[in-house]
């Protein structure tokens, strides 16, 4: 038997019925399935997009600020002084400059300093200023446990970029 003749023995009202519930189901499986996911997704996107549109606004107006900042920040060496003689100057200058040290070049924009045995504090309140003071970069530093209590070795390599 096929469709055609099984849609003949239906009544009109059964058939009248049949064509109602299926473009009910039709209509809602296009809803459910296309419509509502696409108006969803596009009340989604509209919310990313008025965030990352505040987003920007925040970076255009943060820009200058933040400009003016990375200007100010670190300014290179004016004085042109090599980044030995610069480590050396602010050694003599803070109260490490009577521990036991040795300062070495590794190249022309980088050096090694080791300390024997230097106070922890001492050492860090001195990298501390001397990395806000000038425009140098630490490229590596190992502290180890020293003999005393608060008294660390330290190897600390710089660069001057």
């Amino acid at each position: 038997m096929t469709i055609q003749q099984r849609w003949q023995q239906f009544a009109p009202s059964e058939r009248r019925a049949l064509i109602i519930g299926a473009s009910a189901l039709l209509l809602f499986s296009f809803w459910s399935l296309i419509w509502e996911p696409l108006q969803t997704q596009t009340q989604q996107t509209e919310k990313k997009l008025a965030k990352l549109e505040a987003d920007y606004a925040w970076m255009q107006q943060a820009a200058p600020q933040i400009q003016a900042l990375q200007n100010s920040a670190k300014k290179p060496n004016a004085s042109g002084s090599s980044l030995l003689s610069l480590i050396d100057k602010s050694l003599q200058a803070s109260p490490l400059a009577n521990i036991n040290k040795r300062i070495s070049p590794r190249n022309e924009t980088q050096a090694q300093v080791d300390f024997e045995q230097v106070g922890f504090n001492p050492f860090i309140t001195w990298l501390s200023g001397l990395l806000s003071q000038e425009a140098i970069e630490v490229v590596y530093l190992t502290i180890e446990a020293g003999k005393d209590s608060g008294m660390v070795q330290v190897r600390l390599s710089l660069r001057q970029p």
